[in-house]
């Protein structure tokens, strides 16, 4: 609820006491010329004073990228000497892991103690 007063709004959020098993599942799919991707799951599972929960993200990118690189020489009487006119490209490709474990205890109303591990892996590949 909120409530206001002289331009100051006061909000109060209320702890969810749900017992029980929870999550949800994020799928994202994109398509240009290389497909990719972005999913997560999130679990939570609370029972009398623990709750442990889980949370594990996947994204892969595949792109690319066309390069028409056009250089020009001078000497040091301001006449073009030589030129260079490069064409390149490039395909890449990340694939991001994100991991999120923890477990709450709640010693009263006022106090939770709690512990979180997390990491990360993200290889990267890169042709040219």
């Amino acid at each position: 609820d909120a409530a206001g007063n002289a331009g100051v709004i006061n909000i109060k959020t209320k702890k969810s006491i749900t017992q029980g098993f929870n999550g949800s599942i994020t799928l994202a799919y994109g398509q240009g010329v290389y497909a990719k991707t972005n999913n997560s799951i999130m679990l939570n599972y609370r029972t009398g004073k623990f709750n442990t929960f889980l949370n594990y993200g996947y994204s892969l990118n595949k792109g690319f990228m066309n390069f028409d690189i056009q250089r020009n020489f001078f000497g040091t009487n301001g006449v073009k000497t030589s030129e260079l006119d490069q064409l390149s490209n490039r395909v890449s490709q990340n694939q991001n892991n994100n991991l999120k474990l923890g477990v709450d205890y709640f010693i009263n109303k006022q106090t939770t103690l709690g512990v979180v591990t997390t990491g990360f892996l993200g290889p990267q590949k890169m042709d040219g």
